[in-house]
């Protein structure tokens, strides 16, 4: 959250301009990268749990 409280508008200054525009794009990024790292997250998780029953169910499977 310290985008946010460095996006405050500050005393005697005007709000908006490029560095608005700057902010808001690096939350847009932060974003989508939480956003990757928790499909991409979800997707291993789930290639492990698929990976885990069929060892779980194939016969002669040493685990």
């Amino acid at each position: 959250m310290a985008v946010l409280w460095a996006m405050r508008p500050r005393t005697g200054e005007q709000s908006g301009g490029a560095r608005s525009v700057v902010a808001a794009v690096l939350v847009i990024v932060a974003s989508l990268g939480m956003l990757g790292s928790v499909v991409y997250a979800g997707h291993t998780g789930a290639t492990a749990a698929w990976q885990a029953r069929i060892a779980a169910t194939t016969p002669g499977a040493d685990n």
